[in-house]
């Protein structure tokens, strides 16, 4: 089967022009996470594990993510570093889904590739170094580029955007839930052009949250929405008013008619929007929680390479969470202990337990 589908692959390869590859980001010269191989085979599929640490390819076309078209983040398989927004997703007919840029520019780290008889270059998750697949310079525009990945190199996060309030404390409240894995606070709602906080326009202040649907369901973010907002929802305009933003069909059928049955039964209810557009807010309201906490944020801080780095983890956002008592000590250690920063930064990390101990 393997030789099978490695034949379809060259071809399809054949005539493909090298792309030059890119220094990996790397920290004395470890990726930020290094793990060794019985770790990685105890918690990837055996083809998870194939693809990944043993550079292997899946079938084309037979795969999990080619045929999808939801909006949403991919995170790498092993570490769930951010790899690729959806809004960069294309159909390539290679059989494989096809990107034509990257989440970040820090994402992903490129080198040479010369096996079977090519010259290609590999793509690498910059966190754990594990392999994703290549890259091709037949993309379309903007950027010219195919990035060709292995949909078992691959998870795949749902979004969901929610305005009710400041967004400042609403951010924290999502982001201690299970299986929400980042948040972002931001302007939609309105028709005004890149508002700002001084700026907003016709917009209201809204939370994105970007959460694992295979832990938790989009329905359930709903409800947590309506037991923590609804039931004490008072009349509001403006950048405060109460809205449950839907952008696929799947959300809109469900919304609108919990929507209906709410007004049927004379429920208090909210209103309903079809999201167009999402303007992320300044840098300065992101994790505002945990900007509070001076120390904390500082020490949280020194764990990266910039503030664009802290605001875009998982980590800030659990920690934005925490220091709004949503998220215990117990649940904070054991968040650090897995993040990918403590293989390098042993120090800063000890010292980041201290604070929260």
């Amino acid at each position: 089967m393997y030789v099978k589908y490695l034949s379809l692959f060259l071809v399809l390869l054949l005539m493909v022009v090298f792309v030059p590859g890119v220094n990996a980001i790397k920290i004395d010269g470890k990726y930020p996470i290094e793990l060794n191989n019985d770790y990685w085979q105890r918690v990837l599929s055996d083809q998870e594990y194939h693809i990944l640490k043993e550079k292997g390819t899946e079938p084309a076309f037979n795969n999990e993510y080619y045929y999808n078209n939801e909006k949403g983040l991919y995170v790498c398989a092993a570490c769930g570093n951010f790899l690729f927004d959806s809004e960069h997703k294309y159909s390539s007919g290679s059989g494989w889904p096809s990107f034509y840029d990257v989440f970040n520019e820090d994402s992903v780290i490129t080198r040479p590739d010369n096996s079977m008889g090519m010259n290609r270059t590999e793509v690498i998750c910059s966190r754990c170094g594990g392999h994703l697949g290549h890259l091709f310079s037949d993309g379309p525009e903007p950027t010219g580029l195919r990035y060709c990945i292995n949909s078992a190199s691959l998870n795949f996060y749902n979004y969901a955007y929610f305005a009710f309030g400041w967004f400042w404390g609403n951010e924290a409240l999502y982001g201690a839930l299970d299986g929400v894995v980042h948040t972002y606070v931001g302007y939609a709602g309105g028709s005004t052009e890149n508002p700002t906080y001084n700026s907003i326009g016709d917009h209201a202040e809204t939370v994105k949250v970007i959460y694992d649907p295979k832990i938790i369901s989009y329905e359930e973010l709903v409800d947590y929405y309506i037991e923590n907002t609804v039931q004490n929802m008072r009349p509001t305009s403006g950048q405060y008013r109460y809205i449950v933003f839907y952008e696929n069909e799947n959300q809109g059928e469900y919304i609108n008619n919990l929507q209906e049955k709410r007004i049927e039964n004379e429920e208090q209810y909210f209103t309903v929007k079809q999201l167009t557009d999402f303007y992320i807010a300044e840098d300065y309201h992101q994790k505002y929680q945990l900007r509070l906490n001076k120390p904390l944020f500082n020490q949280t801080l020194s764990l990266f390479k910039n503030e664009k780095e802290l605001i875009n983890s998982h980590l800030a956002t659990k920690l934005n969470s925490y220091y709004s008592n949503l998220v215990t000590n117990e649940e904070m250690i054991k968040i650090i202990d897995q993040s990918y920063l403590s293989p390098i930064y042993p120090e800063k990390v000890i010292n980041l337990k201290e604070i929260i101990n």
